[in-house]
């Protein structure tokens, strides 16, 4: 099967917006770092735990949010592959996001949906914002050599026999680079 490579470029974009985001907001990136397949799947890691605190989960969010934010700017006036849904409500990081909304106080549904779309309207901001550093480390990560997949205990999140992948302590290194400063915890 002819691969994608628009399809795995925007995924390094997706990742790489995830964590400069995260990085950017204070959340702890892992050493694991961000990694893509050849198929167009991807997965970063960094900090997933939050309190309750309004601040803590608002970042969370944005952070979920700027992944697809970040692959829907990259095809901005070109064709989107049809992998990539062009409304992301039911998206894995989607769910994550609700979830962790569902958590605040005064959660009824409109609240949550009013405060869902603001979040989602910021985190394209963000997106926009940080967009040459966003480029600039998916365009790293997506000039590495494919390499045998690491398989981590707690995600299996890909089929594929091979990865390209920034570690945690690489993306950090780079995103200081433009002035975000992050650090990483020990493992995932």
């Amino acid at each position: 099967m002819k691969k994608n490579l628009a399809l795995v470029l925007s995924t390094a974009h997706h990742e790489a917006a995830h964590v400069t985001i995260a990085t950017t907001l204070g959340i702890q990136l892992h050493r694991a770092g961000i990694r893509i397949d050849s198929e167009g799947e991807g997965i970063a890691f960094y900090e997933m735990e939050t309190n309750n605190s309004y601040r803590c989960i608002e970042a969370h969010v944005l952070t979920l949010f700027a992944g697809y934010q970040a692959q829907r700017y990259f095809f901005r006036g070109k064709v989107r592959p049809a992998t990539i849904p062009r409304d992301p409500i039911d998206t894995f990081d989607w769910g994550q996001a609700r979830h962790l909304l569902s958590r605040l106080p005064q959660n009824d549904s409109l609240n949550v949906r009013k405060l869902q779309g603001e979040l989602e309207k910021r985190s394209l901001q963000l997106v926009i914002e940080r967009w040459a550093m966003i480029a600039g480390l998916a365009n790293i990560l997506f000039s590495k050599e494919e390499t045998p997949m690491k398989v981590f205990a707690k995600s299996p999140w890909s089929n594929q026999a091979t990865e390209r992948f920034l570690t945690g302590e690489e993306v950090i290194d780079t995103l200081s680079h433009f002035g975000i400063f992050g650090s990483c915890a020990e493992d995932v």
